[in-house]
């Protein structure tokens, strides 16, 4: 088997009683830049269809996406949910990334929310990024790529 279970969790994230899932995989591979299918991690979503079926989603561009960002942790609250990246350049920098989705109750989709990014630099500089819907405008679950998603925000 190619992936393993690196965190679930389960939550009604679209107020109808049922519950939901989401699972984060992770990959038996080391990632090879030579292998892209040792970049795939994917995170899936199981929305709870009144206990009869679950609708699928899938998204396999979180991470470890083209910088290597490592999976965290995934936080629930409501509607909305962060998966937390980390990453490590020694001698260079250490930052985190924080990618909020929510459940549209009017659409019925999950969308993102929000992108945070923190960089600490080892000389002392600091990066930090923080946009929201109104500067990436709508980006479904499925459909959201860390690779290219800061160049959407305000710099």
């Amino acid at each position: 088997n190619k992936y393993f279970v690196v965190e679930e969790k389960t939550h009604n994230l679209n107020n109808d009683t049922f519950m939901d899932k989401i699972i984060v995989l992770g990959n038996r591979e080391d990632v090879n830049p030579q292998n892209p299918d040792t970049k795939i991690s994917p995170i899936i979503i199981l929305l709870n269809q009144q206990d009869r079926s679950y609708k699928i989603l899938k998204n396999e561009f979180i991470y470890p996406n083209d910088y290597g960002d490592a999976f965290k942790r995934l936080v629930i609250k409501n509607n909305f949910f962060t998966i937390e990246l980390s990453n490590e350049v020694p001698d260079k920098y250490v930052s985190e990334k924080y990618v909020t989705f929510r459940y549209n109750e009017k659409s019925k989709e999950i969308v993102l929310s929000k992108y945070g990014e923190n960089i600490n630099w080892n000389d002392g500089r600091k990066n930090n990024i923080l946009c929201s819907e109104k500067n990436f405008g709508k980006i479904l679950f499925q459909d959201y790529n860390s690779n290219n998603v800061n160049g959407k925000c305000p710099k």
